[in-house]
């Protein structure tokens, strides 16, 4: 729960490279060293938001279970349900809203990604890692194109409330079939 400058600073001393911490690690290990951020730089962005939202998400799931009523969990047990059946006959289902948050709140917030790759790789040697945001960026202030920004902008709104309720929608679909 770090701030996104910070992550992204911080990751970029330890990819880079010629000076970064993990290839002078590797070359220690007698390994070769490798491109982190030109070879594969989406797979990194991805490896860097799971390991900056993991912290985020276990709190929220930390939460969803404490608020499962022991007794359920007891009575279970009593009825002679084993460890397995009580996963997944009442924590999983009792957790569908939280991992319903969880799914929406992610898919948003990677749709909204702009400060890791423009911290970390500036868009990348031939716009690799130019995701929908950065490319919003550049229209506005590189090549002052307000209008078209504007409207990626809104085409990005329309395409966030779409996915939203279409989320919303099977997510309640599952909580009642559940």
């Amino acid at each position: 729960m770090t701030s996104v400058a910070i992550i992204g600073l911080m990751w970029r001393n330890i990819l880079d490279s010629n000076t970064g911490i993990l290839n002078a690690v590797l070359g220690d290990l007698g390994l070769p060293q490798q491109n982190w951020l030109t070879t594969a730089p989406l797979a990194t962005f991805v490896g860097i938001t799971v390991w900056q939202e993991s912290g985020y998400v276990m709190l929220l799931f930390l939460a969803g279970l404490q608020s499962i009523d022991p007794q359920l969990h007891e009575a279970a047990r009593i009825d002679g349900a084993s460890a397995s059946k009580r996963l997944w006959k009442i924590a999983l289902p009792m957790l569908a809203p939280t991992t319903l948050f969880v799914v929406l709140v992610g898919m948003i917030g990677s749709l909204q990604q702009f400060g890791l790759p423009y911290i970390v790789t500036n868009g990348g040697s031939g716009n690799e890692t130019s995701l929908y945001v950065y490319q919003v960026y550049r229209e506005t202030f590189t090549s002052g194109n307000l209008g078209y920004a504007s409207a990626m902008s809104f085409l990005l709104l329309v395409v966030i409330v779409a996915l939203s309720i279409i989320q919303l929608r099977v997510g309640r679909m599952k909580e009642a079939i559940l």
